[in-house]
């Protein structure tokens, strides 16, 4: 009886000590800079000069994608984003003979605004080739009214 009682306390305190790092955890993501995820990337699909475009609707999603897919066949789908929550960055580095793929990072998280900075990372082949590129990486972050500008 004492063995089974001191287990079930022991659990009790393993489960609350274990609920509190998490709420940590969060707490410490929310009050840091905003997390940003790569959805995804490809080759082929961006712009022909740098930009980055702020997508905060399903609706112009699907339509970037009917750009995107008017010279691929077959097209790409428009990943679904739940734009209650997050909305959707599109980066395009532009014209490029280098296979490389565009990353952003927060760089600052400024009362009025996000500062994004990029990091070009490249992939398993590096080689300039002949074929032209237009690269663009597909990121979501959580909503925000603050203005986002890449550095």
């Amino acid at each position: 009886m004492i063995m089974r009682f001191g287990a079930t306390l022991l659990l009790l305190v393993i489960i609350v000590f274990a609920c509190k790092s998490q709420k940590d955890a969060s707490q410490q993501q929310s009050q840091g800079s905003p997390a940003l995820k790569m959805l995804m990337s490809d080759n082929y699909g961006g712009t022909s000069t740098e930009e980055i475009e702020v997508i905060r609707t399903q609706g112009t999603l699907d339509k970037y994608f009917i750009k995107i897919n008017k010279t691929r066949k077959p097209g790409i789908k428009p990943p679904y984003v739940d734009f209650s929550k997050d909305l959707v960055i599109i980066y395009c580095s532009g014209e490029t003979r280098q296979n490389l793929l565009p990353e952003l990072f927060p760089a600052e998280d400024e009362k009025e605004r996000i500062v994004l900075t990029k990091k070009m990372a490249e992939t398993s082949d590096t080689q300039e080739g002949n074929a032209v590129l237009m690269p663009f990486g597909l990121y979501i972050m959580p909503i925000t009214d603050k203005e986002i500008i890449l550095q």
